[in-house]
């Protein structure tokens, strides 16, 4: 479709995104003399008659939306069977393209994104249309770089189930709200959980949960919470993290009941007021006012008058004294009630963060607190020995006296290298696993006394401390020397070790490891920026149709299939693929492991424990 006239005024330009749903392309509006935004549903969905009526539907509810932060949609219509939205276009970057390149991002700039999602939230909520599909990929920027929500009700029009049974719910689990993940409808709480997590993943530079699985990611909604945001960005406010962890609460009813509410914390941290998030103390129990009944007195005669006006004082006074009296007993009652004893002298508890141990104690006690149970992590972000998590948070109201439990940094662990001489290279991958350690750059030697693919020797010896998660070079057996050609066709002993070995039907046919060779096509480029990398595989041997595969792992965890393919000897494949950040490239011969590589290895970047094999570095020749 990319360059046909649509609706007789929109020329189809280049593909500039694609979704499970839909593809977007940039379009000129011949008519306006303007550049805009078209997305298609795409043809595989167009065939569902009832899908393509609900993508219409709700996309002729959301074009009723006119708010300066909701992206605006400015026709609808329905070419060759194939449902489409015109919308404005906005050339700046999305969300999610920000974060990758330049997470976590500053406080004041992810609060007034988060301010200008929940004005367009409030705005379409209170014409009854709920996002469901809040995620930085939506979330677009004008040329002042205000935020602008897009794809209003497109998640609804498409409906959570024949999104499940298709399986193209996976882009969007990372932001999905609980209930969502659950099969239940979407709520407006939902698209303010949804935002919560956006703003998660905008201040620490990661979704909320990660998995190789969407199913995995959606059960993660379900039952488990998120790493401390303060964990992984200590630079941020207590006051913003309150904001976060109050739109992702698990249950809907302790969320914000609506995004105005979301907005106006949002504003006051935008302008630098602390919020209070101690709750509401409970105040002192006062006493029931007392009304003290008297008999009715006769009516006096004329005569009676004097004697009753003297004893007027008296009277007064034992009545107050007695009204007095019933007052303390109340108040008294009231305190052995609820305050059998003294009553607690409450205190707040500090902040004691990047503190030593030493420091913490006396911090806490100067507060009044006491250290309670001490636990160890591991954590790249704090200085070894210093507390890195507290319980109860900082802020938290609680009796004097009250133990504190910290968690401490361990810093690097030292384990002790294995034996992994005479294994296979599968069985020492396994047993450097177990130890705590990767593995590193493979060498291959020929070797009279080690049959191919046995490891014959380690670059750090057994025994020796290593820093845990390290990786460690191998030199792995290429077999045997082989002898030069003689005149006569039979191969010696040596030749068949290095050039065959027994196939599944017992015959036996040559095999080799494939040549690999990876080139950087974009050196130039930061780690940040997108990297086109060009992998060229030789097959060699003699056996045919030998199975290769490519697979490739960005910084983000998406795995892409490169290529998947039976050669035939010495023939070669030349492929390419677009990588952003530190990423991994594997290729497997015949379901080994023969090449891992870390790229970009500009700078001599590597990443220890990334992929199958860790941090191994060059190809396995």
């Amino acid at each position: 479709m990319a360059t046909e006239l649509l609706a007789g005024r929109y020329r189809l330009g280049p593909k500039i995104g694609e979704g499970a749903l839909s593809v977007v392309y940039r379009a000129h509006d011949v008519t306006m003399g303007r550049d805009v935004a078209v997305k298609v549903l795409r043809a595989e969905l167009a065939k569902d008659e009832a899908l393509r009526s609900r993508f219409l539907q709700q996309a002729h509810a959301a074009a009723q939306l006119s708010h300066s932060n909701i992206v605006e949609i400015l026709q609808t219509g329905e070419h060759a069977g194939r449902p489409y939205i015109v919308m404005e276009y906005l050339p700046e970057p999305d969300l999610k393209e920000i974060i990758v390149r330049y997470a976590p991002l500053p406080e004041d700039k992810v609060a007034q994104m988060g301010i200008d999602c929940c004005r367009a939230l409030e705005y379409a909520h209170r014409r009854g249309l709920v996002h469901r599909d809040v995620k930085p990929q939506n979330i677009l920027f004008d040329a002042n770089g205000h935020a602008k929500l897009a794809d209003f009700g497109i998640a609804a029009a498409v409906g959570q189930p024949t999104l499940s049974s298709r399986g193209t719910v996976l882009g969007t689990a990372a932001y999905m709200a609980p209930e969502q993940a659950q099969g239940m409808p979407a709520i407006t709480q939902s698209d303010i959980y949804s935002l919560g997590c956006v703003l998660y993943e905008a201040v620490t530079g990661r979704p909320p949960f990660q998995s190789r699985s969407a199913e995995e990611v959606m059960r993660r909604h379900v039952h488990e919470r998120p790493a401390p945001v303060r964990s992984l960005n200590p630079a941020i406010s207590p006051s913003l993290e309150f904001i976060i962890n109050k739109a992702m609460a698990k249950d809907p009813a302790r969320r914000y009941r609506t995004a105005s509410e979301m907005l106006t914390d949002l504003q006051k941290v935008a302008a630098g007021v602390e919020l209070d998030r101690t709750g509401v103390l409970p105040g002192a129990v006062r006493a029931a006012p007392v009304r003290v009944e008297t008999p009715p007195q006769p009516q006096p005669t004329a005569s009676r008058l004097e004697a009753p006006a003297r004893r007027a004082p008296a009277t007064l006074a034992l009545a107050l004294v007695g009204a007095l009296l019933l007052l303390i007993g109340i108040a008294w009652l009231t305190k052995q009630a609820f305050y059998p004893g003294r009553a607690p002298n409450l205190v707040q508890v500090p902040s004691v963060k990047a503190l030593t141990l030493h420091e913490a104690k006396r911090k806490l006690a100067a507060h009044g607190l006491q250290v309670g149970k001490i636990t160890f992590k591991e954590s790249e972000l704090y200085d070894e020995g210093v507390v890195i998590d507290q319980r109860p948070k900082m802020g938290s109201t609680v009796e004097a006296g009250t133990q504190v439990s910290l968690v401490l940094n361990r810093g690097k662990q030292t384990v002790q290298m294995v034996e992994v001489t005479g294994l296979t290279l599968e069985e020492a991958i396994k047993r450097l696993e177990q130890a705590g350690l990767t593995l590193g750059e493979v060498e291959r030697r020929y070797d009279d006394k080690l049959p191919a693919g046995r490891v014959i020797g380690q670059a750090v010896d057994p025994g020796t401390g290593i820093e845990s998660g390290q990786p460690v070079d191998l030199i792995v057996s290429k077999g045997p020397q082989p002898t030069p050609q003689s005149s006569t066709p039979q191969d010696t002993t040596q030749e068949r070790q290095e050039r065959t070995e027994e196939s599944d039907d017992g015959s036996e046919a040559a095999v080799a490891y494939p040549d690999v060779d990876v080139q950087d096509q974009t050196p130039a480029k930061s780690l940040d920026e997108e990297h086109t990398y060009q992998i060229r595989i030789t097959v060699l041997g003699r056996k045919p149709q030998q199975e290769i595969l490519i697979l490739a792992q960005d910084a983000l965890g998406k795995r892409i299939d490169v290529l998947r393919e039976r050669l035939d000897p010495q023939s070669s494949r030349v492929v390419k693929v677009a990588l952003k950040g530190l990423s991994t490239i594997d290729v497997y011969h015949e379901g080994r492991l023969v090449f891992h590589r870390v790229v970009p290895r500009s700078g001599g970047v590597e990443s220890p424990g990334v992929g199958a094999g860790g941090g191994i570095g060059s190809s396995i020749q």
